[in-house]
């Protein structure tokens, strides 16, 4: 069970292994690239 939050630009996701949140970019091509850990603060923006 992984939690996910899908904002405009980026899809974030939370590593429960790493107990972070993970950020990953959303391409064009429907993939997604992951960029690095992401802050408490910018999921709660993503979720709006």
């Amino acid at each position: 069970m992984s939690q996910k939050v899908v904002g405009k630009k980026y899809v974030y996701f939370y590593n429960s292994r790493a107990k972070c949140w993970m950020k990953a970019k959303r391409l064009k091509n429907g993939r997604l690239k992951i960029v690095g850990k992401a802050t408490k603060s910018e999921v709660d923006r993503a979720r709006g």
